[in-house]
């Protein structure tokens, strides 16, 4: 039997204490004991919630043989997907299998959009691979599943290569496909590799406008405009200008039309960071207030635009451009573009996961402008704080490393962000 650690006093041949000194000494030992014992049971409870968090990863992880959706409703997914037989099962359990990797519940689609996007991937075996890669990738940090992530991702590298010049090439799910794989790469910033997507994409949509298809749905075009934002500081996602180049005619140019924004918000940031470098010139004044005149205007017509993307993505090019200048900032003005920025992607009708949410600009400013203790500040904490809670639990312990990846290029915002982490 293990010793209790108890603390006792040998009193024999001493002298006799008095009754107060024997109180103190008395008071002394049960201390001491009762201290030792609380010792014990943190240490045992401490114990025991480390096997309960293993055991906890061990039954979520897709890597581990005990777990239901690698085990039965994925397997049965992949084979429905791949057989291309029963597309709305499929897209069911295929849902199943994404909501509860990225969005923790168990919601059937909410939406057309969502509907749209599960069913163009159940159409298109190398569509499941590469999302399966991403994926599995992000469930955890352990080498089972890094090896499953590389496995999927070689099946859909091997399913796009053949599938050149055919023609699916021209599907929406073979480009689902390519731009899933571009977004797993730029997630773990391997910039080499995302370059070499984007360029596939090109190729993708110049074969398909070859062939009369002058655009793509709007299930792909509108999140590369949301994702113009995250161009603007520097890491895009799924954005590119060939993209952009090649859309031109798109919904009546609208692509091009937000592309044109983002530029200016970054000539205009660029141009009051050289402003701040030569030591505040006043000839620069005029010139900065005539760009940051431009933005406003167009801004203001965006804004009534009738797809929320587009609104979205405009309300954050202002609130960017609004935080760079007038140099003293204000926060009010700041404040209520965050509000309405909350609004806007309150009404987005696709469901983003954590991980697009955590390198998102629209968030991350929004969270940056907001008002202390408002509850737009609240909903853009949340929206950030559940990627990070998301990849804790799953054993990554570099949430604020992609934040800081996603923020590397843009120094003023990352200062901002900072005195924000606490609260995230």
């Amino acid at each position: 039997m293990a010793p209790e650690g108890f603390v006792f006093l040998n009193t024999t041949g001493a002298p006799s204490l008095s009754k107060r000194a024997a109180k103190r000494v008395r008071g002394h030992v049960t201390k001491t004991n009762f201290a030792n014992r609380r010792q014990r049971k943190a240490e045992a409870d401490a114990d025991k919630r480390d096997k309960s968090t293993r055991e906890a990863q061990k039954l979520n992880s897709p890597c581990s043989l005990r777990t239901q959706l690698s085990s039965s409703s994925l397997a049965m997914a992949l084979s429905i997907a791949t057989s291309r037989a029963d597309k709305q099962h499929a897209a069911e359990l295929l849902n199943e299998f994404w909501s509860v990797i990225f969005l923790h519940d168990r919601v059937l689609p909410g939406g057309e959009n969502d509907q749209l996007w599960l069913d163009t991937m159940a159409s298109e075996p190398a569509f499941v691979e590469a999302t399966m890669a991403a994926a599995v990738r992000y469930w955890s940090p352990d080498l089972a599943c890094k090896l499953r992530s590389e496995m999927h991702l070689h099946k859909a590298t091997a399913m796009v290569i053949s599938r050149v010049s055919s023609d699916d090439t021209y599907s929406d799910g073979f480009f689902g496909a390519v731009l899933t794989m571009a977004l797993g790469e730029r997630m773990v910033r391997n910039d080499a590799a995302w370059e070499i997507h984007m360029n596939g994409l090109v190729q993708t949509i110049k074969a398909r406008q070859a062939r009369g298809m002058a655009s793509l749905p709007a299930l792909f075009t509108d999140l590369m405009i949301l994702d113009t934002v995250n161009d603007v500081i520097g890491f895009p996602r799924v954005y590119h200008p060939k993209l952009v180049e090649l859309l031109e005619d798109h919904a009546d140019g609208i692509i091009t039309t937000t592309s044109a924004l983002a530029y200016r918000v970054v000539l205009l940031r660029g141009m009051v960071h050289l402003h701040r470098q030569n030591g505040y010139r006043r000839d620069e004044v005029e010139a900065i207030a005539e760009v940051s005149e431009i933005i406003q205007q167009r801004t203001l017509v965006l804004e009534a635009h009738s797809n929320p993307y587009v609104r979205c993505t405009t309300k954050a090019n202002r609130l960017l451009s609004t935080l760079s200048w007038p140099l003293e900032v204000d926060e009010s003005a700041c404040a209520s573009l965050a509000d309405e920025l909350k609004a806007e992607m309150e009404s987005l009708p696709g469901r983003s996961c954590l991980y697009m949410d955590l390198t998102s600009c629209q968030i991350i400013v929004g969270a940056i402008a907001s008002a202390p203790g408002s509850a737009s500040r609240a909903w853009f904490i949340d929206k950030l704080s559940r990627g990070v809670r998301g990849m804790q639990r799953r054993g990554w312990n570099n949430a604020y490393e992609l934040l800081e990846t996603a923020l590397g290029n843009d120094e003023d915002l990352l200062e901002r962000f900072a005195t924000l982490w606490a609260e995230i």
